[in-house]
């Protein structure tokens, strides 16, 4: 569960928007995996209007933060970041919320995906399923604790 409130999550999301926006860019996507307890975002890809493959403004945005400072908990406080480190601390929270534990055991993969186009923040997980394999012999010289 994030530490920011839903306010400033949204305040966040728009100076993202608005970055993006101002760039030409319609689409980004953040693509993550993770399992055995760990996670994290694996590639940023950003995309125009005509789907060409661009890249990244290196432009601050305002959002704000929130760290844990022990005793106070956690705290917030508006910071200018790096705008693929803001979009990453968005699709960060909305992998939690949506997905919690999405990077536990066997986890997932998938995407965080800005469609500027679409005016949407989409969120695709594929959790990996643990297989379970088991071999029972059948020559006929072994003996096997199996019922027949």
């Amino acid at each position: 569960m994030s530490s920011l409130t839903k306010a400033q999550q949204r305040a966040n999301l728009l100076a993202v928007i608005a970055a993006l926006s101002a760039a030409n860019i319609a689409r980004v996507d953040l693509e993550y995996e993770g399992c055995g307890d760990s996670g994290q975002i694996e590639s940023v890809y950003a995309f125009d209007g005509k789907g060409s493959e661009v890249t990244l403004p290196d432009v601050k945005v305002r959002i704000t933060t929130a760290r844990y400072e022990h005793p106070a908990g956690y705290v917030s406080a508006p910071e200018d970041a790096d705008l693929e480190d803001a979009m990453k601390q968005i699709a960060y929270e909305k992998l939690e919320y949506h997905y919690g534990g999405w990077e536990i055991n066997e986890g997932s993969k998938g995407s965080v995906v800005f469609n500027m186009e679409s005016r949407e923040l989409e969120v695709r997980n594929m959790p990996y399923a643990e297989e379970l394999c088991e071999t029972i012999s059948f020559d006929e010289n072994e003996e096997s604790s199996e019922p027949a």
